[in-house]
């Protein structure tokens, strides 16, 4: 495979490289994005432009439905993370992270949703010998059913190591959940910790399970005011009803300065 592949992926970059230093514009969905494409390759004459990506916010509305956890009380707390369960995706910290807190008095139900690779059955092998009921692994889910666990889920977890953006950030957050997101990726231009959402270092589980507890401890009056901004942020600014005027004005620009 590596004799195959690895070819192509030299020739893949080399296409996509030109093609970048050819372009009359090139648009990233973060400013962190369009940084970190700076750093690594030098385009000094063509435009560049900040264009979130869209989400369809009629896909994820925030009306309850029925109960998607198992069997819970009052007192539990539920954790919800979804995505590929890969290592740079921070599922490991996040794991550490509540034990920590589950070791502190606090009953937290994690839910991994998505897609398991190799490095996740290792993982997630030495939790299950040890009957850990907390933890929960569900493959991936439709989305108006993934769409009831962001809604009622206390938590929406994305601790990342990086990230572009994070669609399943914006989802959460147009589901009106509470996200929790990494600090390494372009959601800490779309959060203001502890107005929409919140933003946590990557790869560090103390700091992790620090921000989950700051978070589990706030007035719940307080949590709602953020669910809401969260979705006020999407309507406004992720929407693609938005995003598509920004698309439209850039092609017009583009179009004058060709004319």
């Amino acid at each position: 495979r590596k004799i195959i592949y690895y070819p192509i992926g030299k020739i893949i970059r080399y296409l996509e490289i030109k093609s970048l230093k050819k372009a009359k514009c090139i648009t990233f969905p973060s400013d962190w994005m369009k940084k970190k494409v700076e750093e690594v390759i030098q385009i000094q004459s063509t435009k560049k432009v900040v264009i979130p990506n869209g989400i369809n916010i009629d896909e994820w509305d925030f009306k309850k439905g029925k109960n998607v956890f198992r069997n819970t009380t009052e007192s539990e707390i539920n954790i919800v993370y979804a995505g590929t369960l890969i290592k740079r995706k921070g599922i490991n910290e996040l794991i550490e992270a509540i034990k920590i807190l589950r070791n502190k008095g606090y009953c937290i139900n994690l839910y991994l949703i998505g897609r398991q690779s190799s490095y996740s059955k290792k993982i997630l092998k030495k939790d299950k010998e040890l009957n850990e009921k907390w933890l929960n692994v569900i493959e991936p889910l439709e989305r108006r059913i993934l769409n009831q666990y962001y809604i009622q889920a206390d938590i929406s977890c994305f601790p990342s190591w990086f990230e572009t953006v994070g669609i399943v950030s914006l989802e959460a957050m147009a589901s009106k959940s509470i996200v929790l997101a990494s600090k390494n990726s372009g959601m800490k231009e779309i959060i203001k910790d502890g107005y929409n959402g919140f933003l946590v270092e990557p790869k560090d589980i103390m700091g992790l399970a620090n921000k989950l507890e700051e978070i589990i401890k706030i007035d719940k009056n307080i949590k709602q005011e953020i669910k809401e901004q969260a979705r006020v942020t999407i309507e406004q600014t992720i929407a693609n009803n938005v995003v598509i005027k920004q698309y439209i004005e850039l092609c017009r620009k583009i179009k004058d300065i060709k004319g």
